[in-house]
């Protein structure tokens, strides 16, 4: 590098080539092989060959803010600035080292790549060959303070699991209303009638109040009651979304969940929670970084290239991820139950198909508002543990689902919504629909 272009140590960005590593002829459990010595010379010696290299980067599909992570490359070799294309720095590395290093030609995702570590003794520094910027490092008293993650190994036992939320939680909790429930539908979620979120809204605080008036002036208290606990909730909700924010924020508290281990606890019907980061547009509202669990996985060539489905606990909805991109959630993380509850509608099937028409999908999408309060009853709750094989799963078989009916939009209609689905010819009843329920 010129040395007029160093002007900071951060910007030598560290770089690793993409679809190689070290070849390893005997597979070992949690013992990586390193980089030889053989290995870090014939590399210099290519890159000693070419006066300029063009570096492209890899895509990764989980986006980091990290600047310590590695950035997987394709670099190319350039004899002089005339030369567009350049040579594969990748291709002659492995021709150079054949037998002696693995080229992996099914990766093409960043994320999938490991690091790893050289087997060649350690540059021995020396005081007084050191560039001024190493020696004018702050202090460890001068740095800021990091909350340091705890231990979670056993990131998969009773300690770390969030409790779930079911009929007796809501009703200890305070959040049974007049005989039912009222929630707060989470509407860009809304898949079908067998598939919808939301969360439920806490009126204890205000049914005082709303209680203690007669007449026509009740009902306008209670409608001022309910768009309170609506704030409220979402307050809450706010609060927490931010706390993780600032948490999973800084580098320091993320770790990348253990592939493995997510296996051998979906096997054994153990639940699984972890944190994602979200950069949708939703982002600035919801948050960048989530609770979700882990429903299933979809096997893949290795561990690193597992799908799995995941479920947010806060926001609703579901999503596909690599595996190898969940972070481990940390233990205080763990203690709040789910804000917002996956439910589905019972007593009710489609009219004609197994599955729910596209009409009836939007009918209910469009009948099924966020923006006023949704009174319903609670019949049930699906208590089926996890496991590796809910990945395709029908979303009602899903662990604490709640089965729900008279769902009764609070906008001043006067029929629910099970009657208007089956006045419009969507559905027709069926007590054991979609599931039986049991005690």
């Amino acid at each position: 590098m010129d040395e007029i272009l160093s002007f900071h140590p951060w910007q030598a960005i560290p770089v690793a080539l993409f679809k190689v590593r070290p070849y390893q002829d005997i597979v070992v459990d949690n013992v990586q092989p390193k980089w030889s010595k053989e290995d870090t010379a014939v590399l210099r010696e290519i890159l000693k060959k070419f006066e300029f290299v063009r570096v492209e980067a890899i895509l990764n599909s989980i986006p980091s803010n990290d600047y310590n992570d590695f950035v997987k490359v394709n670099m190319y070799g350039m004899e002089s600035e005339l030369d567009e294309m350049g040579t594969s720095i990748t291709h002659l590395f492995v021709r150079e080292r054949f037998y002696e290093v693995d080229f992996e030609r099914d990766l093409f995702d960043g994320v999938t790549q490991k690091i790893f570590e050289s087997s060649a003794d350690k540059e021995v520094l020396v005081v007084e060959t050191l560039e001024t910027w190493r020696l004018s490092f702050p202090s460890q008293n001068e740095t800021e303070t990091v909350t340091k993650q705890p231990s979670i190994g056993a990131a998969f036992t009773g300690s770390t699991q969030i409790p779930s939320v079911d009929v007796n939680w809501l009703n200890e909790e305070g959040y049974r209303y007049k005989g039912e429930y009222l929630v707060s539908v989470e509407g860009r979620n809304t898949v079908s009638p067998y598939e919808f979120y939301a969360r439920p809204l806490k009126m204890g605080k205000f049914k005082d109040a709303s209680q203690g008036d007669e007449g026509g002036e009740g009902e306008g208290d209670s409608a001022t009651d309910e768009e309170d606990a609506m704030i409220s909730a979402n307050d809450e909700l706010a609060n927490f979304a931010e706390e993780l924010n600032s948490f999973y924020g800084h580098p320091k508290n993320r770790r990348l969940i253990s592939s493995s281990q997510v296996v051998v606890a979906l096997e054994k019907g153990e639940r699984v929670y972890g944190i994602v980061e979200v950069d949708d547009e939703f982002a600035q509202f919801t948050g960048c970084w989530q609770r979700v669990e882990i429903l299933g996985i979809k096997d893949g060539y290795y561990s690193e290239s597992f799908f799995c489905r995941i479920r947010f606990l806060d926001f609703g909805g579901t999503d596909v991820r690599l595996l190898s991109s969940i972070l481990e959630i940390n233990p205080i993380h763990c203690i709040r139950p789910p804000f917002c509850l996956q439910m589905c509608m019972h007593g009710l099937k489609p009219a004609v198909h197994l599955d729910w028409s596209e009409k009836a999908k939007k009918f209910f999408f469009s009948e099924l508002r966020e923006d006023v309060p949704v009174a319903l009853n609670i019949v049930g709750c699906n208590r089926k543990n996890g496991g590796r094989h809910m990945y395709d799963c029908e979303p009602f078989q899903r662990p604490d689902v709640l089965f729900v009916n008279f769902i009764q939009v609070l906008d001043g209609s006067v029929t629910t919504l099970d009657v208007r689905l089956e006045k419009e010819g969507h559905a027709v009843i069926s007590c054991d629909s979609p599931v039986k329920l049991t005690e």
